[in-house]
């Protein structure tokens, strides 16, 4: 399987997860070092390309991974930030409705 369609699918199945979870404050710990893994996995993938590209190789044999690598880092990396927020924000509720019911 090509390593686009595998960093794809753990996306999509990151990307559900922190959409459920996210909002209601549950699997931080570990959804958002698997984000972190796939921005690294992205990162790596594109410095491939970038190596691979410098070599002189063939357009199909860089394009590729230079391809995959750039579009993943930039999806991950903002998805990633936005991953945060939200785990920020349910944090905020929690804390705001236990205030609420102490007082």
């Amino acid at each position: 399987m090509a390593a686009g369609a595998v960093e794809g699918v753990l996306g999509g199945a990151w990307g559900a997860a922190v959409g459920i979870l996210a909002p209601q404050g549950r699997g931080r710990g570990i959804l958002i070092p698997w984000g972190m893994l796939l921005l690294a996995a992205s990162v790596g993938m594109l410095a491939a390309g970038l190596a691979l590209l410098s070599m002189g190789l063939k357009w199909f044999i860089w394009e590729t991974w230079l391809t995959t690598g750039a579009l993943g880092s930039s999806v991950f990396f903002w998805c990633l930030r936005i991953a945060r927020r939200r785990y920020e924000e349910a944090e905020m509720r929690r804390i705001s409705a236990s205030d609420i019911s102490s007082t």
